[in-house]
């Protein structure tokens, strides 16, 4: 899953540009510029909280075309301009095409530093990072209860195979055969040290991503190319490859780091932050036509059937350094 994504030469994201309606698929800042202002007020709100420091790092993970932060930079700028003067921008992408993309989109800004890792993001100041749909795609290992016992799942010519025998939690044991489990080691270590950042720099951090609220077992493996689901070992590093977040691990994580966090979906999240008097906004100048598509933006993002349900949004935050 990581040659396949990330191989410099051979990966989907290294290599494509997945993004929007000629890509295949398309992300929340895509479907309507509602979603990265909410996000806008989110980060105000929390820089606020912090006291309003006159520094601060505003960060993104895996930005994709740089939507979402345009649209951020673009709301903090109009609604808080003590918030956009103060910030200063790192964005982290390992795709050279991305990240032209994104110093496209943010060229208006005068703001930006791209980094291809979290390790060189600045740390003497509090750090404000978010990161949508950044998670599912990190490479997971997957386990399979044969009648053997707990196993591996491996890759062979054939197709999947059950490989070496391992030692599942206590929790899924006496889990029915068949039954397969999901972990992303790559995953703790990255949500691990993103928590000690905020440990050591103060802030905080948001997560939005489809996923899971609670411990379960399940194959979420996909691959999706031109926006059709397709099976996962054919079109490799043509197509994208995730699986869902486990955010009861990423929720576990920060209470060990002793930092608070608050899982929501996708639906409650957005109305918290306003989105219906944004869209009354909107919807009150716009022509029947721009109305109709509002309304369909809105629905897509919020609605049960949509992602308003499956996204979920884990916000972090603590630290005490200053």
């Amino acid at each position: 899953m990581a040659f396949a994504l990330t191989d410099p030469e051979h990966g989907y994201y290294t290599t494509q540009q997945p993004f929007g309606r000629s890509g295949d698929f398309i992300t929340a800042p895509e479907v309507s510029q509602l979603f990265g202002e909410m996000i806008a007020v989110w980060c105000v709100e929390q820089w606020q909280k912090l006291g309003c420091p006159n520094a601060f790092v505003l960060a993104e993970l895996g930005g994709g075309k740089g939507t979402l932060m345009a649209d951020v930079l673009r709301t903090t700028r109009k609604i808080a301009p003590a918030f956009f003067a103060a910030a200063t921008l790192a964005m982290v992408e390992i795709s050279p095409i991305l990240q032209a993309a994104q110093q496209q989109a943010l060229q208006p800004f005068a703001k930006g530093q791209w980094h291809t890792t979290i390790d060189s993001i600045p740390q003497d100041t509090p750090l404000l990072l978010f990161a949508n749909e950044f998670f599912d795609a990190l490479p997971i290992e997957q386990y399979i209860k044969t009648a053997e016992g707990w196993h591996e799942r491996g890759v062979d010519t054939t197709g999947f195979v059950a490989g070496a025998p391992v030692t599942p939690p206590a929790l899924f044991l006496d889990a029915p055969e068949g039954s397969i489990l999901e972990h992303s080691p790559a995953t703790t270590a990255i949500f691990t040290q993103l928590c000690e950042r905020l440990q050591n720099q103060k802030g905080a951090m948001l997560i939005i991503d489809y996923g899971y609220a609670d411990h379960a077992l399940g194959d979420t493996l996909q691959a999706v190319k031109n926006h059709q689901y397709v099976p996962v070992l054919e079109n490799v590093g043509k197509a994208d490859i995730t699986a869902h977040v486990n955010f009861a691990a990423l929720e576990d994580i920060a209470v060990e780091k002793k930092l608070s966090p608050t899982l929501s979906t996708q639906r409650d999240f957005l109305h918290q932050y306003g989105i219906t008097t944004r869209l009354a906004g909107l919807l009150k100048n716009a022509a029947a036509a721009q109305q109709e598509e509002l309304m369909s933006q809105y629905q897509r993002l919020v609605g049960v059937e949509g992602m308003g349900a499956l996204f979920k949004v884990l916000c972090v935050s603590g630290g005490s350094r200053f």
